[in-house]
């Protein structure tokens, strides 16, 4: 979920909610209460997509579950077809599964001819499965109930159709969730596809336009920590910060303008003496303490690729890259090139390496040297026909009691074009020789 899918741009965090705040609720706590067990998903002859999961201790439609499964289980009806109607004759039925026999539902969220009609209790309109466990819908309201029937709408929330469902009877603190293991896996695999997995939402917590801060209250690592038990109830378990790094700022293009943590030349100034555009370091300590309170992970936006605006200089030798990575056909090959690549920031000298011994010593692999085998993804010039390559790769050696105080080239695979033309650096191009000044040894050009 995205904070700019909850709250618009045109306020201060938080403060302005989007036309689909009330339905992405109401979607995200049904998740939290109801979503556990079996899945099964189907397109049915009218284009609409059905999705439904049993329950807790029901894998299958078969299955009967247990008391628990009684009260869980959800079933989603998505369309996106404006106009879609149904004929009289025409049925469209969820298979809720055995265990949901002769049940009482209840919408969560109803198509309307404005919107979504949200719901959040039990205090909504209602349907009842078959012995089969299944909910039938049609063109009609059922028993008179508003907006229960199927049909397509085009409005500024919907344009098709949307409904979810859920059992009747759930107490108000039903968790379907599974909590995740503390048990290690040693089997080489990076993901484990699980119900705890499933039961993950992962918020990400900014959006690139928000405006600046007027006031310390409005900052947003202020209002994040004072709205930690809201995210909570909504049923987030991972919180992604925003890049909490300070913009250089120097307004020469889209990150450096608005400040919005990318784009910066000090990555290890996390708001020090002056706020960034999230707050100062003790604003960010504290927005993380609150959301560990409330059970949440955070999680970090490390930005590796924007080092930006470093003030120092040097001639590196460079090859003209194109957009896909490919080397363009300029005819220059490699040359001498200027680049803005010295630099850092007071931060990165007082902090850079503090932890390096600390991180060797609980992740000793990532700093020994491996050879692997990969696979790259290889484009034309213009993009087309890509194609895979096996390459091998050899990593060095990473020495943990060497701490980068100042970026230099050296630490780098690149830079973006900086308007210096690949002759900014003279040389001889009959012979390939550069120009240089160096005492007896200068070499000039002939004049």
């Amino acid at each position: 979920m995205s904070n700019g899918d909850m709250y618009q741009d045109d306020g201060q965090y938080m403060a302005n909610k989007s036309i689909y705040y009330d339905a992405l609720v109401s979607l995200m706590t049904a998740r939290k209460s109801y979503v556990s067990g079996g899945q099964t998903m189907s397109v049915d002859n009218h284009g609409l997509l059905k999705s439904v999961r049993f329950g807790k201790d029901a894998m299958t439609a078969n299955d009967l579950g247990t008391s628990a499964t009684r009260t869980e289980g959800l079933g989603v009806i998505i369309g996106n077809d404006p106009k879609l109607q149904l004929n009289d004759s025409d049925k469209m039925t969820l298979d809720m599964g055995a265990a949901h026999k002769n049940q009482k539902y209840r919408a969560v969220i109803l198509t309307t001819r404005d919107g979504l009609a949200t719901f959040n209790s039990d205090q909504a309109p209602t349907a009842w499965t078959n012995d089969q466990g299944t909910l039938t819908f049609s063109n009609q309201e059922i028993n008179g109930q508003d907006n229960t029937q199927i049909r397509g709408v085009a409005n500024p929330q919907v344009s098709g159709y949307l409904a979810v469902w859920v059992p009747v009877g759930a107490s108000d603190n039903q968790d379907a969730r599974t909590a995740a293991t503390a048990t290690e896996n040693h089997d080489g695999k990076v993901l484990h596809s699980n119900a705890a997995l499933d039961s993950n939402l992962i918020y990400e917590g900014f959006s690139n336009f928000q405006p600046k801060a007027t006031t310390h209250d409005e900052l947003t690592n202020v209002v994040i920590a004072k709205n930690a038990d809201v995210f909570n109830n909504w049923g987030i378990t991972s919180f992604e910060m925003a890049p909490q790094y300070r913009s250089s700022g120097d307004h020469t293009f889209l990150d450096s303008t608005i400040d919005n943590g990318y784009a910066f030349t000090d990555r290890y100034d996390l708001g020090f003496n002056t706020p960034t555009k999230y707050g100062t370091d003790g604003d960010l300590r504290a927005a993380i303490q609150a959301l560990h309170h409330a059970n949440m992970q955070v999680m970090a936006d490390v930005v590796d690729n924007q080092v930006y605006n470093l003030s120092g200089k040097e001639v590196v030798s460079a090859t003209r890259a194109g957009v896909y990575g490919n080397d363009d056909a300029t005819g220059f090959g490699t040359q001498l090139y200027v680049t803005n690549s010295v630099g850092g920031g007071q931060y990165q000298e007082k902090y850079a390496g503090q932890y390096l011994e600390a991180l060797k010593a609980k992740y000793p692999d990532l700093f020994e040297g491996k050879a692997y085998d990969y696979w790259y993804k290889n484009y034309a010039n213009d993009g087309s026909n890509p194609y895979y390559t096996l390459s091998h790769g050899d990593r060095e050696s990473i020495p943990a009691d060497v701490a980068i105080k100042q970026w230099s080239a050296k630490y780098m695979n690149g830079t973006n074009v900086l308007g210096n033309g690949m002759g900014y650096v003279l040389k001889d191009w009959h012979n390939g020789q550069y120009f240089k000044l160096d005492g007896d040894k200068s070499t000039l050009p002939q004049i």
